[in-house]
């Protein structure tokens, strides 16, 4: 008896590990600000958020309001909650955010997802905001400040979270003294109503675990940063992101123009088999055209 088999050609199979990539289904949801500008900071032109004006606004209050009041904006399966703004350098009107990809229809399994703040807006019309607040001048004194939020994975075909990036753009801090430092602390847990900047407050708080990142700056424009990967993918975490300037000798000032978090989310371990398995067929189906 002979046994027949159906064999995916090449062109077929591709179309159909596309399919398997994109199988899951996501609600067609993104109503986090997407309006970006550029600005001049630090000799180096960055894209920032754009001119006030934009739908929605891009203040930290606007954007956390979008959702009704405290709910924060959501990115296809990933809300940002409970976004604020303390200190010397972050504030609820003075510090905007810009979120992408832009579309209501990509896939976190293969994009991850990115905010990025600033203190400055992208001109346009004379409403942009040129001031940069992440800033500070004297000879070695230092302030800090904070913002805090939290982000919920609904995990619509994915794991949750298994890495969060952080990235600091145009950051300048030459002269003696002058540093920047970034920490963001990551408490991970379904019922946390805080941020915390420690592990120990963290699991007393009744998180299941505690990463932190420590960027110290040095004195370029190009991109600077650090990734943290979570052995177990996370569907809630409480961030707290924490920018620490000292101003440099002669009055020079230390400044960052914009800080970004990015969240790449897990692939569904079904995926990775159904993908096991369509590779296996092509492997099949070429060593059969060669036996031929």
């Amino acid at each position: 008896m002979k046994l027949k088999f159906w064999l995916i050609t090449r062109p077929a199979a591709v179309l159909f590990l596309a399919s398997l990539m994109g199988a899951s289904a996501y609600a067609a949801t993104n109503n986090c600000p997407h309006v970006t500008g550029t600005q001049t900071v630090n000799g180096a032109v960055i894209t920032t958020p754009g001119p006030s004006g934009g739908s929605p606004d891009n203040t930290l209050t606007a954007t956390n309001n979008i959702n009704g009041i405290g709910n924060g904006c959501t990115s296809i399966d990933q809300t940002f909650r409970n976004i604020s703004g303390t200190g010397a350098f972050f504030s609820n009107t003075g510090t905007y955010l810009f979120e992408t990809p832009t579309s209501s229809a990509y896939d976190p399994l293969v994009f991850a997802t990115s905010l990025t703040f600033a203190s400055v807006r992208g001109t346009s019309g004379g409403t942009a905001d040129t001031t940069n607040d992440f800033t500070q001048t004297g000879t070695g004194s230092a302030k800090s400040g904070s913002s805090d939020l939290f982000l919920t994975d609904a995990v619509a075909g994915g794991n949750g979270i298994y890495r969060m990036s952080l990235g600091v753009l145009a950051a300048s801090v030459s002269g003696a003294g002058g540093a920047g430092v970034v920490t963001v602390s990551v408490c991970s847990g379904s019922s946390l109503t805080a941020t915390f900047s420690t592990s120990a407050a963290c699991t007393g708080a009744g998180g299941t675990g505690f990463q932190q990142l420590t960027l110290n700056l040095a004195n370029t424009t190009a991109l600077q940063a650090l990734a943290v990967s979570f052995a177990t993918p996370v569907t809630n975490l409480a961030i707290n992101v924490n920018l620490n300037l000292t101003g440099g000798g002669g009055f020079l000032t230390s400044s960052i123009g914009s800080l970004s978090l990015d969240f790449a989310e897990a692939p569904e371990p079904a995926t990775f088999g159904l993908m096991g398995s369509a590779l296996a067929g092509l492997a099949f189906a070429a060593n059969r055209r060669r036996r031929k």
